[in-house]
């Protein structure tokens, strides 16, 4: 790149830039420049794989987020929207009560950690809950799908008869983040316990927001139920940023011709 003197002296023959490119910028152009290198490195890493923090217990959720029962839904595949989650299922996933032999067995309730959901008792979930069905062979792509209306940091479950074959998988629109399988969320080699010490409740925050998360299992079956969810804090877009930036270059020069 080349800089040329101008101003109340003649014209003088251009001679190489070695300053790196900003020779002859002020200091908001130089920053103002520099803002917009950073949006583009923004938008350029704005995907990447997730780092989950995982802890399971026989607790519950923490205090200040969205609490769901999944009560609001009916029986069978249909799945459904209350507010802002939206719950969809792939054959043979979907909502159901009670056990089914080798299929699915209710999320088992401990010192009362179903209360917050209005669950005021202990033993087997007596109410609607989630299974994923198995996904292979003839039912190979069966899931239970939660969608956000919002981007959400922080999921919640009541993880029942924990299997290391569970999986979680988190996406950004269609992006996979990245995986939790029950391997994470046990406190013990995850073995299918049907009874209390086979039940947790699984808190999990993501450094990196999501707006789905798809529950599968390659083997009967991952039951769920009493999720909790938590709004990720706004932050602007890279293309917002990169906007502002071109805004405020356009004003610096404006700035610098009107001191001529």
């Amino acid at each position: 790149m080349y800089t040329c003197q101008q101003g109340g002296h003649p014209q003088q023959p251009c001679s190489p830039d070695r300053s790196g490119g900003l020779a002859g910028t002020d200091d908001m152009t130089r920053t103002v420049l520099s803002a917009l290198l950073l949006a583009t490195v923004l938008g350029s890493s704005a995907a990447h794989a997730a780092s989950f923090t995982v802890t399971a217990s026989v607790g519950g959720a923490p205090a200040g987020v969205t609490l769901d029962n999944l009560n609001w839904l009916a029986t069978g595949g249909a799945g459904g929207t209350n507010g802002g989650l939206t719950v969809s299922f792939v054959p043979d996933a979907g909502v159901v009560t009670g056990a089914r032999s080798g299929r699915y067995a209710a999320p088992v309730f401990s010192n009362l950690n179903g209360a917050a959901f209005g669950d005021t008792y202990n033993g087997a979930n007596q109410s609607r809950y989630l299974t994923s069905g198995r996904d292979g062979g003839s039912t190979a792509g069966a899931e239970a799908a939660l969608t956000f209306a919002s981007y959400q940091t922080y999921l919640g479950l009541l993880w029942g008869s924990v299997d290391s074959y569970n999986t979680l998988s988190f996406y950004d629109g269609h992006t996979l983040l990245g995986r939790v399988t029950g391997s994470q969320a046990s406190l013990v080699a995850p073995n299918g316990d049907q009874g209390p010490g086979g039940t947790y409740y699984v808190n999990i925050v993501s450094d990196t927001a999501f707006n789905k998360v798809v529950a599968t299992s390659s083997s009967y079956a991952f039951e769920f139920d009493n999720i909790a969810y938590d709004q990720a804090p706004a932050v602007p877009e890279a293309t917002t940023l990169v906007l502002l930036g071109a805004g405020l270059l356009g004003l610096a020069h404006r700035t610098r011709r009107g001191r001529r």
